[in-house]
C-alpha cells in the first residue's frame, strides 16, 4: 500500500490529550524544580523548605514521562493502524477536540482549586479550604454526584485536620479566626 500525505497523518505530530498532559506535567514539574533550586533541601530527618516541593515536582516529572511513554506506545500503534487503513475516518476529528477540551477542563479545575486553596487557607482555615478544594476538584469530572462528593470532602477534611494539625503539629488554624 502506498502512503500519501492524505492517508498518513501521524499521531506524533498532533496534540492528543495524553501528549498534552505529559508535556504539562514535565514542564510544570521541571519549572517547580528549577524554582526550588534556591531553597535549602535539608535531610530526611530535618527537611528544609526545598525538600518537599522538589520531591513532589520530581514525582510529577516522572509521572509525566510515564504518561509520555504510554502515549508513544499506544498512540504510535494507532498511527500505524491509521496509515494502513483507508482514507475514511472512523472517528470524527470533533471527538479529538472534545477529548482535548476535556483534558483542559481537568487541568483548569485541578490547578484552579489548588491556587484557590493556597490563597484562602490562611484566612478561612484548613477545614474550609480543604473542603472547598475537594469539591472543586471533583468538578473536573464530567458527571459529578453531589452527595458522594460532599461525604468524601468531609472525610478528607477531617483526615487533613487530624493529620496536619494534630499529628504533625502544623500551626495552621483549622477554622477562620474571628
Amino acid at each position: 500500500m502506498q502512503l500519501s500525505a492524505g492517508n498518513c497523518r501521524s499521531k506524533f505530530l498532533s496534540l492528543t490529550p495524553s501528549l498534552a498532559l505529559s508535556l504539562f506535567c514535565v514542564g510544570f514539574g521541571g519549572g517547580a524544580i528549577w524554582i526550588a533550586l534556591d531553597y535549602p533541601y535539608g535531610t530526611l530527618t530535618s527537611m528544609g523548605p526545598g525538600f518537599v516541593p522538589t520531591a513532589v515536582a520530581a514525582i510529577l516529572v516522572f509521572l509525566g514521562l510515564l504518561i509520555g511513554l504510554g502515549f508513544a506506545k499506544d498512540d504510535g500503534a494507532a498511527a500505524h493502524k491509521a496509515a494502513d487503513a483507508s482514507t475514511e475516518k472512523s472517528e470524527p476529528e470533533a471527538r479529538g477536540i472534545e477529548r482535548l477540551l476535556g483534558t483542559g477542563r481537568v487541568m483548569l479545575f485541578i490547578l484552579g482549586a489548588i491556587v484557590l486553596f493556597g490563597s484562602i487557607v490562611r484566612g478561612l482555615g484548613l477545614a474550609i479550604s480543604v473542603f472547598v478544594l475537594v469539591v472543586l476538584v471533583s468538578y473536573a469530572r464530567q458527571r459529578v454526584r453531589l452527595m458522594p462528593t460532599l461525604v468524601f470532602a468531609m472525610a478528607v477534611t477531617i483526615a487533613a485536620c487530624v493529620l496536619f494539625v494534630t499529628l504533625l503539629g502544623l500551626e495552621t488554624p483549622i477554622l477562620p479566626r474571628l
